[in-house]
């Protein structure tokens, strides 16, 4: 394994902990690269489209969005 990946956001400030303090504690005695991925350019690159702006949006569990341009 040479890289592990893990979720950077939005999302819940302690299941962002959580997930980071695991990716880490794999990679650190290994010596592998972590990187960090937002969930809203993953769903922007699901839809990639070089002449259009995209706009990804996530709803909390509230009322509240997510968005990124």
């Amino acid at each position: 394994m040479s890289a592990v990946s893990v979720g950077i956001g939005p999302g819940s400030f302690t299941g962002l902990r959580i997930g980071l303090s695991v990716a880490k504690g794999l990679c650190y005695p290994h010596n592998i690269n972590l990187i960090g991925i937002s969930s809203l350019k993953i769903i922007a690159n699901s839809v990639i489209n070089e002449n259009k702006n995209i706009i990804s949006l996530i709803k909390d569990k509230g009322q509240h969005y997510y968005i990124q341009i």
